[in-house]
């Protein structure tokens, strides 16, 4: 997450009638520029505030120090904790599968064993849109919708996946590449965000689809 995306969420946050929340980042030589190491203020009123410690938001022992020490604080108030909340899962060391599949006219959403389905009527074309990862559109404000996570695996494609190889997906991301490479598939992206430069991110099905990373000024 970019450190102004944060700022900006969290910077005047009020907190009751006298607690409010300020975040800055941390300076320094022990601080590297380009890790979101954060420090939060909770001032009282005019006569005293308190910097947290500092907290890299890139990590996660970081995030985990985060939910520890304010969520679980009740002196800073419930709609403190429930705005952390919006921000964060509960604990993350513990990764979740998530998976999504349309056959026909339904959508199947799968997570922690539950399975949903809807129909899909009525849908926006999309096919000459940009496909965003991690966000619904970075371009237009409104409607942002930036994930607050991070994303160890994905695996993108047209075809129906069975369930077999779903679970393979998550159990051996490495058995499962060349089901990503079969064409018969049509895949449109698998990864997993470790081969990088500063602009893309290599697809391992060899369909061609490497993301562009997302930095707004490059939208000058």
């Amino acid at each position: 997450m970019e450190f102004s995306e944060f700022e900006n969420f969290w910077k005047a946050q009020k907190f009751g009638v006298e607690t409010n929340l300020a975040v800055k980042r941390a300076t320094g030589p022990s601080y590297s520029h380009d890790d979101n190491n954060i420090i939060f203020t909770i001032s009282q009123g005019t006569s005293s505030q308190e910097d947290l410690p500092v907290i890299n938001m890139n990590s996660v022992e970081g995030r985990n120090l985060l939910t520890r020490e304010l969520v679980n604080s009740s002196g800073y108030g419930g709609a403190f904790r429930d705005k952390l909340l919006t921000l964060s899962e509960e604990d993350y060391n513990k990764p979740i599968e998530f998976i999504l599949k349309r056959r026909d006219n339904k959508f199947i959403a799968e997570y922690k064993g539950d399975i949903k389905e809807g129909d899909c009527t009525n849908l926006c074309d999309y096919s000459f849109s940009m496909l965003w990862i991690g966000a619904a559109n970075r371009i237009v404000e409104d409607h942002n919708h930036v994930f607050i996570g991070d994303i160890d695996i994905l695996h993108l494609q047209e075809s129906y996946l069975d369930d077999e190889y779903c679970k393979l997906f998550f159990s051996d991301f490495d058995k499962f590449l060349p089901i990503a490479k079969n064409p018969e598939n049509i895949p449109i992206y698998t990864g997993d965000f470790k081969d990088t430069t500063p602009y893309r991110i290599m697809d391992l099905s060899e369909n061609g689809n490497h993301p562009i990373i997302f930095r707004k000024e490059w939208m000058m």
